[in-house]
């Protein structure tokens, strides 16, 4: 029980989080760390994937009102939550049933980095290409999609190591 509570208040420390904090930093002009892609990795397992979707549409929607963006980060959240399970199953090489039985602490750590890196770049690819939505800056949103993944990754598994530590 305790548990649900910690994770259902990530969904609305995370966007206050990024809004205050992560929004105001700079690197190279274009690059702002999108921290609240750790509730996709920390969020249980469980065979009702409805949790993980209103968990990250609430996130989403918290995040697309503080920052005037209009559905872009409600989008990104809730497909990749859809495909986080299935994601995990090919990484793993687990059938579902097997992998909701499991928990991110549980993952070997090869395999948490791949299943984190892959969750961040999808949520990146999706959010940064809705929001320009032209062939025109698509090298643009590239770039700012492999350096914002690579930030994003340093301080997601710094965070996940902590506490898989503790």
């Amino acid at each position: 029980m305790k548990n649900n509570i910690v994770h259902w208040l990530l969904v609305l420390v995370l966007p206050l989080l990024q809004y205050a904090v992560f929004d105001r930093i700079d690197i190279g002009g274009y690059i702002n760390p999108q921290f609240y892609v750790l509730l996709l990795v920390v969020f249980p397992f469980c065979k009702e994937r409805l949790n993980m979707l209103v968990a990250a549409f609430l996130m989403g929607s918290f995040l697309d009102l503080l920052s005037y963006s209009g559905g872009v980060h409600a989008f990104a959240l809730v497909f990749v939550a859809y495909y986080r399970i299935p994601l995990l199953s090919v990484i793993t090489g687990k059938n579902k049933d097997e992998v909701l039985e499991m928990n991110w602490a549980s993952l070997p750590y090869k395999q948490l980095i791949v299943w984190a890196l892959m969750l961040d770049l999808l949520s990146n690819l999706l959010l940064f290409s809705m929001e320009h939505f032209s062939f025109y800056q698509l090298s643009y949103v590239m770039k700012k999609v492999i350096f914002t993944t690579f930030i994003d990754w340093i301080l997601i598994l710094s965070v996940l190591q902590f506490y898989r530590n503790k």
